[in-house]
């Protein structure tokens, strides 16, 4: 049985809910008369709820797109290897989509949104975007802040182009070794003779080369004591790798392969790409740069095509090489 009560000035209801919770709710009721006739209302109200004669009230908080991004911002994002698509999805998603409910977010609300920013980004970026919406509401379901349809299911993605590779040729990977400055020519032949990642080329130790084996450990990458594929791999050296593994061993002050100049480990946004673009530049490998900040993530086996670099890249020698490595790695 319920019951009516007054505070600050206002009248209240006790009553249990269709779930069977006590519920005190404020009232309109200016009266004690009208308080009771809405408490016997609500009590009609819960009890058919209970019979299933009506639906059960939803008392989940309302939860909005931005709130879901910071749940997994928290939970997923903290994690991640590379946080590029946490300041990538905050700069093109936050302000449009970030006030709305997720309740209320629609597919043709989300295709129209897609659609305009391909105005401004390449089809792959625009996948990014959708790719991360659906993560976001796929969370948000799980932790029980959503319930519905994904959204994002059914808007399709944009179709990316398919264009061939271009790679340094064989004669052209001398030319942009000796247009590095020569601290950085070691770090830059491991990276075209083995194809590793910038971050494994910064983690790389002394102890991880045995020149005597002709093999190289890959485990590490930037500060994680794994790589991005979470493997441990042994790369072959190639014989051309040899002299610049020696120099880097012989001049670096710590246990670090290629270090900073006090021997410490390179920031993960040490600008390689502008090294190498220099480099590429004073070797005459180059036709121009549209001047975006984009960089590789491969120091020397690629460059960024959103730089609008015209760069022949490496061989099919080198890529050969490259990749047998890459598929011994999985062997």
């Amino acid at each position: 049985m319920g019951s009516i009560y007054r505070k600050n000035n206002k009248w209240y209801v006790r009553f249990k809910d269709g779930h069977g919770r006590w519920r005190d709710t404020a009232t309109q009721a200016s009266t004690k008369t009208a308080a009771k006739s809405l408490l016997h209302d609500l009590e009609l109200q819960a009890d058919r709820q209970r019979r299933g004669l009506e639906p059960l009230p939803d008392h989940r908080k309302q939860v909005t797109f931005g709130e879901a991004m910071d749940v997994w911002k928290t939970e997923v994002g903290s994690r991640l290897r590379s946080t590029t698509i946490i300041a990538f999805s905050e700069k093109h998603l936050r302000a449009e989509l970030g006030p709305l409910l997720l309740e209320g977010i629609t597919p043709s609300q989300l295709e129209v949104l897609l659609n305009a920013k391909a105005g401004e980004l390449a089809p792959k970026s625009v996948n990014h975007l959708r790719a991360y919406v659906h993560r976001v509401f796929e969370l948000a379901l799980r932790r029980g802040l959503f319930t519905g349809l994904n959204p994002a299911k059914t808007v399709p993605r944009i179709k990316q182009p398919k264009r061939l590779p271009q790679y340094l040729k064989a004669e052209e990977v001398p030319l942009m070794l000796a247009a590095l400055e020569r601290q950085w020519r070691p770090l830059f032949a491991t990276a075209v003779h083995t194809g590793m990642r910038k971050g494994e080329l910064l983690a790389l130790r002394k102890s991880d080369v045995d020149l005597k084996a002709g093999t190289i450990r890959v485990g590490r990458s930037h500060a994680s004591d794994t790589t991005k594929g979470n493997r441990e791999d042994l790369l072959p050296i190639a014989v051309g790798l040899v002299p610049y593994l020696r120099e880097a061993i012989a001049t670096s002050p710590s246990e670090l392969l290629f270090p900073r100049e006090d021997g410490t480990q390179h920031r993960p946004d040490v600008a390689l790409h502008k090294v190498l673009r220099r480099a590429l530049g004073r070797a005459g490998l180059v036709e121009g740069y549209n001047g975006c900040g984009s960089h590789p993530d491969h120091a020397a086996r690629r460059t960024s095509a959103r730089c609008g670099a015209s760069v022949r890249r490496m061989a099919a020698s080198h890529r050969s090489e490259s990749t047998r490595a890459r598929k011994s790695r999985m062997c």
